[in-house]
């Protein structure tokens, strides 16, 4: 696990997200919301993908937003040659939006390649057809090139469904954190991936790596299945002032565009455990806090991977997407220099500290 250090300037917009942001987003929500939401249909305002779209993410769901709120609405989805795709629909707890994940839990099953589909959308007295299509290569994806290249992942990106009513203030938190991925080695006949983790400083374009910190491997439990990719779980610590606030279970997906130069469609799913801000709520108060706060605002924590109670926030967000990019190391004692990223374990690390050019 590496920690990223967040300064005293970044604790206050943190709390602003989790806390008072919350609280906005609940307001807007009631503005948008009649008394009684069934007097008159509601209308679709937002799709995803959108009407008539060609290149929608096979493995994406379908998400529906509605103008009002519905207490039911299904979604039913087809191929064009008549085959009904099974899956999961979900209506939102504040019945504002229908998904759609096609296969539900079936993780080795999902849309096709070049795919013409149709999804009829039904709720109170109306329907809708969403017609479109996915992307990619009319035929089996070649490997792509991206063996032994680095790719930033821009969390900035992503779509954050989880925690609910935050999701666009904390994807410009976690904007600031600028992970990086280097792919080792990938092996589709066994269905396997070699590759680390590390965080990075930015520097104009320019990425370098933050040497005195261990790489995370992501090896053991990553699995390759041309172009998919699936990284995870793992650990990531967040260092805010004197606290480590960790994400942990953190499980990172997506697929690599025919030349490498990126992957799309990315996944993040994640634990986020809450207790690191009670004393940054206040500074004398119980375990907990945090989680009395959220939970007045209607974000009710859950219980963590560890067993240790229910102090935890889900965060997940789709849409993410990693651009290759260059990045250099620099090795903190001798200066020798590096043209990628390089693995650096915890003996390295307590070496340099002992050595005094880490801290």
């Amino acid at each position: 696990m590496f920690r990223v250090r967040v300064s005293r300037c970044a604790t206050l917009p943190l709390l602003v997200i989790l806390l008072s942001g919350c609280e906005a987003d609940v307001t807007a929500g009631d503005d948008d919301t009649t008394e009684d939401p069934t007097a008159a249909d509601a209308e679709i305002v937002q799709t995803d993908p959108e009407q008539g779209q060609t290149d929608h993410y096979y493995r994406s769901s379908i998400v529906v937003q509605f103008s009002t709120a519905v207490e039911e609405a299904s979604i039913s989805l087809s191929a064009v040659d008549g085959v009904e795709i099974p899956g999961e629909t979900t209506l939102g707890d504040d019945g504002l939006v229908l998904t759609f994940d096609p296969y539900g839990d079936e993780n080795g099953s999902h849309l096709d390649w070049c795919t013409g589909y149709e999804a009829a959308v039904s709720w109170q007295t109306q329907q809708y057809v969403l017609a479109f299509e996915t992307g990619g290569e009319c035929s089996d994806p070649p490997t792509p090139p991206c063996v032994g290249e680095t790719y930033f992942l821009d969390l900035g990106s992503a779509t954050f469904t989880e925690p609910p009513g935050v999701g666009s203030l904390l994807s410009q938190y976690i904007a600031d954190l600028y992970l990086l991925f280097h792919v080792v080695d990938l092996d589709q006949a066994l269905g396997t991936a070699d590759l680390f983790l590390a965080r990075a400083d930015k520097e104009g374009n320019d990425y370098l790596q933050v040497m005195c910190e261990p790489t995370t491997p992501l090896g053991e439990d990553a699995s390759w299945d041309n172009p998919y990719l699936s990284m995870g779980p793992t650990e990531i610590g967040i260092a805010i002032e004197d606290s480590l606030c960790s994400l942990t279970d953190v499980e990172i997906a997506g697929s690599f565009e025919p030349d490498g130069d990126a992957m799309v469609g990315g996944t993040f799913d994640a634990f986020m455990d809450t207790r690191c801000l009670d004393t940054l709520i206040d500074p004398g108060a119980e375990e907990g806090a945090a989680c009395e706060l959220l939970d007045s605002l209607g974000i009710p924590c859950q219980p963590c991977p560890d067993e240790t109670g229910d102090f935890c926030l889900q965060v997940s967000a789709y849409g993410i997407h990693a651009e290759q990019v260059d990045a250099t190391a620099t090795d903190p004692e001798t200066g020798e220099e590096y043209e990628t990223l390089i693995a650096v374990t915890e003996e390295m690390v307590e070496g340099w500290v002992e050595a005094g050019v880490c801290s």
